[in-house]
């Protein structure tokens, strides 16, 4: 007697990540405390975060550019992007065509610009169904600001040239500004759809790459308040 037999195929639907890390002026910086700067330890964990997609067969590209990418050439390729001289972008990623809805967006940077400039690059983002995380890539001295004496601070970014003769007199106000603007970006990163992580350049960077995948609980924005 013949029975019939169903087969149920389910679909496999994989999951579009976008990556971006800003190339701004501002993230050539590192203190004596670490040896990457800014950039380098963003471009490190962005590398490391598509090598593991790509070993999942997930869908892969970079926000400015065109095209996704999957398998094992995948890093090889994003890396190559990134390497792309052609490239301008912004201290916010630039959507120049239309993404798939509910893909994920991890953004590398410094975030140290201000709050209108970064809602408005947000919304875009989440405007267009985009959601994710944004890792805040920063020195241990700008949290920690253990300068002493006389310090000269030269912009990068053309905001030009500041002495101070007593400099660990300024601790205080600035790890309270700088407390202030953390609790800022998570505020707008959750009305938005977005996770804030913060991972400092001197401590092991695949800390974030951890966070992003829940395996470590993600230091809140308090915790980074001054300490008196």
């Amino acid at each position: 007697e013949r029975r019939p037999v169903v087969v149920e195929q389910e679909a496999e639907i994989r999951q579009h990540f976008y990556l971006w890390r800003d190339a701004s002026a501002s993230m050539e910086f590192n203190s004596k405390a670490t040896g990457y700067s800014k950039r380098e330890s963003a471009e490190i964990m962005l590398l490391a975060f598509a090598k593991h997609l790509s070993r999942n067969e997930e869908l892969i590209g970079i926000i400015d550019r065109r095209g996704t990418y999957r398998g094992g050439k995948a890093s090889e390729a994003i890396a190559n992007q990134l390497l792309d001289v052609n490239i301008i972008t912004g201290s916010m990623p630039n959507i120049g065509r239309r993404l798939p809805q509910n893909s994920t967006a991890v953004l590398f940077s410094d975030f140290l610009m201000d709050h209108t400039e970064l809602l408005k690059g947000m919304a875009q983002l989440s405007g267009t169904g985009l959601k994710g995380y944004l890792v805040m890539t920063l020195d241990p001295q700008e949290l920690d600001f253990k300068y002493k004496g006389h310090v000269e601070f030269n912009g990068l970014e053309g905001e030009g040239k500041e002495r101070f003769k007593k400099a660990e007199s300024m601790r205080a106000a600035y790890q309270q500004k700088m407390h202030e603007h953390i609790v800022g970006i998570e505020t707008m990163c959750k009305a938005k759809g977005f996770k804030l992580i913060v991972q400092r350049t001197d401590e092991p960077l695949h800390k974030a790459l951890m966070a992003i995948y829940g395996l470590t609980p993600n230091a809140p924005a308090s915790s980074f308040a001054p300490k008196m």
